[in-house]
């Protein structure tokens, strides 16, 4: 990564502690580097945006509110967690002011996490597109109301998910909704999808995990429960009967910094608690005396 010259802190002011520590880190940073601009409103339209670095301030909510707002804008990004999850938050409030010391030097990588694009049409048109980096959802716009949606890959019937609705999830979106539906955790450097029912009907039908240079394709089996397109969980879209939607990998992606020695696995252990369990107790031999010996 390049030496930093010009830095946006983004955030949402009504998070608590938001406006304090933006303008603790405009003053942190002013002697490093040649201007901090701060934008502390998340509706901002960032997709002409000129910074060399853009430091989020919040939690997962924040930061996806961030990339749909870039658009294709390449800035790369970097996240100060103030939520109550943030996975996708390289720093904490506790370790920020050297690490950033360490970004803004230049001694610090970009990693790229892969987008999905959207594109809805008609008979006719394109009615609709976007990008996510989490996941896009398809679900009934009626609360509990059943769904059936045909899934296509590269044109081929795949199968037809009868329950409440299908996620497509980048790797990076593996651990988001989809994990709570039952999909798989992917490392964020595959090229994949996961494609995962939510509640769904049939007990044959799992999630999977496809290559990302598949074009996937859904279409509604029946309108009598119209359904919505919904992106990150930022950008809705109310379809109609006659609409397909296609999903691809994007033509861009997101630049993540990364800055500290913690790897994915580690960030897993972290985030979801992970640890050992009782088991590990009994791989030890107890010696006549009472004490533990070595392994078994």
């Amino acid at each position: 990564m390049n030496k930093v010259k010009r830095v946006l802190v983004a955030g949402n002011r009504t998070l608590s502690g938001v406006e304090k520590l933006s303008q603790e880190i405009k003053a942190f940073l002013a002697p490093h580097v040649d201007a901090v601009r701060i934008v502390l409103d998340m509706t901002r339209d960032f997709s002409r945006s000129r910074a060399d670095l853009v430091v989020v301030l919040g939690g997962d909510g924040s930061i996806l509110r961030l990339v749909s707002q870039l658009g294709r804008n390449p800035i790369p990004v970097v996240g100060i967690q103030m939520g109550r999850f943030g996975f996708l938050s390289e720093l904490t409030r506790k370790d920020w002011k050297g690490n950033l010391r360490k970004v803004v030097s230049g001694r610090a990588s970009v990693e790229q996490r892969m987008m999905l694009q959207c594109t809805v049409r008609n008979r006719r048109k394109v009615v609709f597109t976007g990008t996510a980096l989490n996941d896009a959802v398809l679900t009934s716009r009626s609360i509990s109301r059943m769904v059936l949606i045909d899934l296509f890959v590269d044109g081929a019937p795949v199968t037809t998910f009868h329950g409440d609705g299908v996620i497509v999830a980048t790797p990076v979106g593996s651990t988001a909704h989809s994990l709570s539906t039952g999909g798989p955790i992917v490392e964020p450097g595959m090229n994949s999808y996961v494609i995962s029912p939510i509640c769904s009907h049939s007990l044959t039908i799992r999630p999977i995990v496809i290559s990302a240079l598949r074009r996937i394709e859904f279409r509604m089996r029946e309108s009598r429960y119209p359904l919505v397109l919904t992106l990150d969980g930022q950008r809705t879209h109310k379809l109609k009967p006659d609409e397909k939607i296609f999903v691809r990998k994007a033509a861009h992606s997101l630049n993540l910094v990364k800055v500290t020695e913690r790897s994915y696995f580690d960030t897993l252990r972290l985030k979801f608690n992970w640890g050992g369990t009782s088991l590990d107790n009994c791989c030890w031999e107890i010696s006549p005396e009472g004490s533990k010996g070595s392994k078994g």
